[in-house]
């Protein structure tokens, strides 16, 4: 089964809503599917909404954690942007010429 882009984002919504930041604070499907229910009834399944988790999971947006009875789900930390290398504005500005190419001679006297 296909997730939409739009599936995803009532979800994580609905994580963010609720306050499923960080591993203290994970929420359990039934939770989710609590609050998603406002956005219509195609989200009241529950089973929808464990597949949809599943999805983002697997795409590391969120993060499973196992418990005794039932699993929880809390918001992925963002990875940090890495940051872009500096590059001196005279070497952009400034190219080097090509060498012209020298021809050898060789060590074969008969050429």
């Amino acid at each position: 089964m296909a997730v939409s882009e739009n599936d995803k984002k009532v979800v994580l919504d609905a994580l963010k809503d609720i306050g499923a930041k960080d591993p203290n604070s994970s929420k359990n499907v039934e939770l989710i599917t609590g609050r998603t229910r406002g956005k219509g009834p195609r989200y009241a399944d529950k089973q929808l909404i464990a597949s949809i988790l599943q999805t983002l999971q697997n795409e590391r947006k969120v993060i499973r954690k196992a418990g005794e009875k039932t699993a929880s789900y809390y918001l992925a930390p963002a990875a940090p942007v890495a940051p872009k290398p500096i590059t001196p504005v005279i070497a952009q500005l400034v190219t080097p010429e090509p060498e012209p190419e020298v021809q050898k001679k060789s060590d074969n006297p008969y050429l």
